[in-house]
Parts: structure tokens; C-alpha cells; sequence
């Protein structure tokens, strides 16, 4: 059997190197792993356990059949860069030449290596971002069966034949619970907070190696303006060197460059009569791929702040890795209506808890606000939405009248436990690829068993 994998960092090439190991051990028919690191820090971890691996930026060819693959493969380049073209767009760059040509260069030295291995699985972090999408189109091309991968709610694991996020293939019975289903799933509800596994880079050394090819990746996600088009365009995300480390250390001592006004928002009572909305990353696969209403949280908080049901406040909570760095425009809507308040500083499960109603995009907040057993209201597209168990948002009506109606409404609980029940043990996986100690998922083991 032989296997693919595409990597991004430290943390998935040492999960992806467990998994190797695990597979190894439940099978003994011969084993061949070809593994794709995108960034060199996931490349320095193969090669330092002595595991061969392909470093992204030595797969670049002679870009002399350009044009003819271009020709061949134009409506598929445009899908494959699309992520990567609306990150850039995000931070006011088109980039979409440069991703283009990127693209045909993956290609000219993926395939031919995809007809030579013949390759049985290919195992892919995600679906979004340049090199998997080319790893990913050159499977389904030659018939290679695909694993997704990508980190679950509650500290698990995600596997699926189908996709990552609203693209997954879980589909719930909604059968009635049984007495001890009920118990086991009340059981989950009350400790899951308390199950918090110490993560591995508390025990992690890392030596001067391991920090430069850190330094190093870091560097490519956010090039020095002068060295932007000299590095590869579709390992950038869209900042520059300046503006990404002035963020890093914004995000470590926030509370010193928030400004007066973000702070003095913050002083939030729960026992207030309000509706809560959650922000996310915007430069994330979960909006900027699964989004099709709004195209920023500007938009989204504005279209808020004209929409707060009669006798509510909207209190907002930021994502903790974006504190501080959205639009200013949308700080300005927040701190000109005293209707609405920053809640960053209370706990996540008390503020869903005293809510009267959560709103999301598509967050894993949404998931955990249905396992609290409070109503959630979706703007975009996710794994739990358009399911019967969320009120998902309608843009052939107000947004008001929408929000006014859903306070109002009542929910299925026993659908939303049948739900939960069936996604968090038989759907997700044990173990958080992050963990100190990792778990190996038996999931994937039943998935590459049927190959």
C-alpha cells in the first residue's frame, strides 16, 4: 500500500509520523509513505526522525510547458488557487498570476510522480490552500482514495472520506435516544470542560534547529515586503513581515494595546437580556470558503447592530487569536451604540450559557453552544447547519424579523441530543492531534481496512 500525506507544520508532521507508525503496526502487508511537507518546519521533523519527506519548494519545475498546461488545466487552476486568491483579496492584493503559475508548477511535478508511485491513499491536512488542493485534484484524477484530516470540536479529530468542514460525510439518524444513550451524552455535557489533555509543546525541546526552521516558516507565511516576490507566493497569507510580528505581539500583551474605548466595552453583566455573536479568524477556510452571505465581519456586525431584537443587547465576542484586529469600522459601530458590548474577558461557556441566543458564522462555538443546550443561529455553512437542529439564516428575509422570530421559537431537544449524540461518539475521533500523549484514531484504521 502506498500513501501520500500532505503536512503544514511541526505539530501535523509529528501527528502524521504517529499515524504512520499506527499503520505500520496494524498492517503487515508492505507499507510505502511519500510524505509533502508544505512548510520546512514540518520538513525538519520528518528529516530529523530520519522519515523521507518532500520539502513544497523543491517540487518548483521549469515553468516552460506553462502555457500548454495552462491551456490544459485553465478551469481547474482558477478553482484550485481560489482560497488563496481570496485571502490575498482580504489584504487588498491579487496575486492571482503569481498562484496561477504556482499552480502549474505543482502540477508539472506532482503528476508525473502520481503515475510512477501509483499511489493507493493519499491522507490531506484540509482542502483549501494551494499545494493540498493540487495533491487532492491529482488523486481524484488517478483514482487515489483520499483521507481528510482536520482537528474536531472538543479536542478530537476529524477523518472523513467526503471533506473537511460543511464538506463532511456525517449524516445523522436523529433516532430516539435510549436511557443510557441520554445518561452517557448528560454525562459528556457536564465534564467536558474538564477533560483538557496537557498539549506536547509544554514538554517539547526545541533546540536552535528546530526555532530556525520555525523562524523560517514563520518568514514565508510573512514575508519582508523586498523579499515577497522572491518567495513562494502560496505560502504567504497576506500580511508582511512588519505588520504579522507587531500582531504576534499585540496578541501576547493585548490587553496593553487594546484601545480605552474596546476596553471600557468590556464591562459586561451576564445577567443582562442579550444575544451573543461570535467572530472568527476571517482569514480562515471556514469563512472565506464556506461564507456565502457576507463577505466580512464588518458586514456582519453592521447588519447586526440594525437587527437587535426589541428589549436585547448584543454583546460580540472576538476570536481570542483576533482580539483588537478587526476593521476599525466595525469597532466604530460597536462603541456608537451603547445596545452593544465587547465580551472577551468572561467565560465562553457562561456567556453562551446566559444568552438567549448565540449567533454564529459557522464556529465550533455553534457546536458547543447546541451541546449547552442553547439555540443557535448560522449565518454561514457547517457540519451542524441546515440540519433541523440550528435556524439558519435566510436572506430572503430581514434579518430582524428572523432574530425576533428565533427568540421566540422552540427547538427539538430531543433532535439536537440524537445529533450530538451520534457526532461526538460515532463520528468524531478520541485525541487532539496537538496532545502530549496522541490517540490513535481506530476510525482510520476501518477507513484504510476498506481499501
Amino acid at each position: 500500500m502506498k500513501i501520500i500525506t500532505t503536512t503544514y507544520f511541526r505539530d501535523f508532521a509529528r501527528y502524521f509520523h504517529f499515524l504512520e507508525d499506527g499503520i505500520v503496526g496494524e498492517f503487515s502487508s508492505d507499507l510505502s509513505f511519500f510524505n509533502v511537507a508544505i512548510y520546512p518546519a514540518a520538513h525538519h521533523y520528518f528529516k530529523s526522525k530520519n522519515i523521507e519527506s518532500i520539502y513544497s519548494q523543491k517540487c518548483i519545475t521549469s515553468d516552460s510547458n506553462y502555457e500548454r498546461l495552462l491551456n490544459e488545466y485553465e478551469g481547474d487552476i482558477i478553482e484550485l488557487i481560489g482560497f488563496n486568491s481570496k485571502s490575498f483579496k482580504l489584504y487588498g492584493k491579487n496575486k492571482d498570476e503569481q498562484l496561477k503559475q504556482q499552480a502549474i508548477k505543482y502540477i508539472a511535478y506532482f503528476e508525473p510522480i502520481f503515475i510512477k508511485e501509483n499511489f493507493d491513499i493519499l491522507i490531506s491536512s484540509g482542502d483549501t490552500r494551494l499545494l493540498p488542493s493540487v495533491i487532492i485534484f491529482l488523486a481524484k484524477k488517478y483514482n487515489v482514495k483520499i483521507i481528510y484530516f482536520e482537528q474536531g470540536p472538543f479536542d478530537t479529530t476529524m477523518l472523513d472520506l467526503k471533506g473537511v468542514n460543511c464538506n463532511i460525510s456525517f449524516s445523522p439518524s436523529f433516532n430516539r435516544l435510549t436511557q443510557s444513550e441520554k445518561q452517557e451524552l448528560e454525562k459528556y455535557r457536564n465534564n467536558y470542560q474538564n477533560n483538557k489533555v496537557e498539549k506536547y509543546w509544554k514538554t517539547d525541546e526545541k533546540n536552535l534547529s528546530i526555532r530556525f526552521n520555525t523562524y523560517l516558516t514563520f518568514l514565508l507565511m510573512y514575508p519582508p515586503k523586498f523579499l515577497s516576490k522572491l518567495l513562494p507566493v502560496d505560502l504567504q497569507i497576506g500580511l508582511d513581515f512588519k505588520s504579522a510580528l507587531r500582531e504576534k505581539i499585540r496578541g501576547k500583551i493585548k490587553k496593553e494595546f487594546r484601545s480605552k474605548d474596546i476596553i471600557k466595552s468590556e464591562q459586561v453583566s451576564l445577567d443582562d437580556d442579550y444575544i451573543v455573536l461570535f467572530l472568527q479568524v476571517p482569514v480562515d477556510a471556514q469563512f472565506i470558503d464556506n461564507s456565502p452571505n457576507f463577505d466580512s465581519f464588518t458586514e456582519i456586525v453592521k447588519l447586526m447592530s440594525q437587527s437587535i431584537p426589541y428589549g436585547k443587547k448584543l454583546f460580540i465576542r472576538e476570536h481570542p487569536f483576533y482580539i483588537g484586529r478587526y476593521d476599525s469600522e466595525l469597532y466604530d459601530i460597536v462603541n456608537s451604540n451603547p445596545n452593544i458590548k465587547f465580551a472577551n474577558n468572561c467565560s465562553l461557556s457562561d456567556l453562551i450559557i446566559n444568552s438567549k441566543l448565540c449567533v454564529v458564522n459557522n464556529s465550533t462555538v455553534g457546536i458547543e453552544a447546541l451541546l449547552l443546550k442553547k439555540k443557535v443561529f448560522t449565518l454561514g455553512k457547517s457540519y451542524y447547519t441546515h440540519k433541523g437542529v440550528t435556524f439558519d439564516y435566510n436572506d430572503k428575509l430581514p434579518l430582524d424579523i428572523q432574530l425576533e422570530n428565533v427568540i421566540h421559537d422552540e427547538i427539538d431537544s430531543e433532535m439536537v441530543d440524537s445529533f450530538l449524540f451520534e457526532f461526538i461518539f460515532s463520528y468524531l475521533c478520541k485525541g487532539h492531534f496537538q496532545d502530549r500523549y496522541l490517540t490513535y484514531p481506530r476510525k482510520l484504521f476501518n477507513l484504510l481496512e476498506r481499501e
